[in-house]
């Protein structure tokens, strides 16, 4: 064997043998650890209560297990309150608070002190980042008629139309139980029309809109368990990005169709930003270090959506042709989402006797 082979050979023996014992010390880390963690329970037990901190120190920073840090930061909690050192034994709940939000004693097993301390601290999502996706039903309402025909004799009667939604929020914490919430939802929305044009002539539409919805609430969640109701309200801005109709007119004597398709552009004709007033209601439930939610909400327009100044646009093809011409209308919407939204989360002691009940 060659000094070279040899050499390479002796780098490689010696690089597995720092491997196997850097594997083998982590566990035995973990179980020095392991060990300490119950020689301190057995020192508590037995009343030695001042070495148990210190002891536990370099563990609480790496070494335990989660489960054995829950039982450390309880352990140093309950060892402080015995020693009368109140401000280390909030600091020390304030830590376990930060590291698990979802923490809660044992009521039955824990001392009255320990949850007495807990109960002194508030752990809020201060803010929360959602996902969602949903559907929602469109309806027009009738504003002002307008036809080629006497439209005091045949009114647009209107459909609603189901379609989806998907989007993502943003909650943040104002007080107590009261949040702010910012969305943005891509809409796709549709609802269709039918008019009697003229004698022995009958116009249907459908119409799609594609739109970025972008409701702005104040939210308020109704109690303090794992299922949360909550009830929502406030205002929404809504950007129209296209328009398409699809018309189709109908001789009512013969039901054959004089025109139909393709779709028309509609965007001209529609006012690209529109109000609505939201309203809703919702549940909640708690999940890992979120919320799963379903969400209702009624978004009522408070816009025309009918370019006033282009009713009268595309002479040949809209009026000519299908007889079609704009009502002033606006458009109400029904929407239901299912999503998820993960939660940042702050603690902070309670400052009365009233904030602890």
């Amino acid at each position: 064997m060659s000094p070279s082979t040899l050499k390479r050979a002796i780098s490689i023996i010696a690089l597995f043998l720092y491997i196997a014992a850097w594997a083998q010390d982590e566990p035995q880390e973990k179980s020095s650890c392991s060990q300490k963690l119950k020689e301190m329970q057995k020192s508590y037990e037995l009343g030695v209560l001042s070495p148990i901190p210190e002891a536990l120190k370099d563990c609480m920073s790496g070494g335990f297990t989660k489960t054995e840090k829950l039982q450390g930061y309880r352990l140093i909690i309950l060892t402080y309150l015995f020693l009368d050192e109140t401000k280390k034994a909030e600091q020390y709940m304030n830590d376990l608070l930060n590291y698990e939000p979802d923490y809660v004693p044992n009521k039955a097993l824990d001392p009255i002190e320990y949850i007495r301390l807990f109960d002194s601290f508030n752990v809020l999502p201060f803010i929360s980042f959602g996902v969602g996706l949903g559907a929602n039903q469109t309806s027009a309402k009738l504003v002002n008629s307008y036809s080629v025909g006497n439209s005091d004799n045949s009114p647009t009667k209107y459909e609603s139309g189901i379609n989806f939604n998907f989007g993502a929020s943003v909650d943040l914490l104002l007080v107590k139980k009261l949040y702010i919430s910012a969305e943005g939802y891509v809409f796709l929305r549709s609802f269709s029309s039918t008019t009697d044009v003229l004698p022995r002539s009958r116009l249907t539409t459908e119409e799609t809109h594609t739109a970025i919805n972008l409701p702005v609430t104040i939210k308020y969640v109704i109690g303090t368990g794992k299922l949360k109701p909550y009830l929502r309200a406030g205002v929404a801005t809504d950007l129209l990005l296209s328009s398409q109709n699809l018309m189709v007119r109908t001789n009512t004597n013969t039901n054959q169709n004089d025109f139909a398709g393709p779709s028309v552009d509609m965007s001209p004709n529609r006012n690209n930003i529109n109000l609505y007033l939201v309203g809703g209601v919702g549940i909640a439930y708690k999940l890992g270090y979120g919320y799963l939610f379903l969400d209702g909400r009624y978004l009522y327009g408070m816009s025309n959506f009918a370019k006033v100044g282009e009713r009268y646009s595309d002479f040949e093809e809209k009026i000519t042709q299908y007889g079609y011409i704009d009502n002033d209308f606006g458009l109400n919407n029904i929407q239901a989402t299912i999503g998820y939204m993960m939660s940042l989360y702050k603690v902070k002691k309670k400052k009365s006797k009233q904030d602890i009940e």
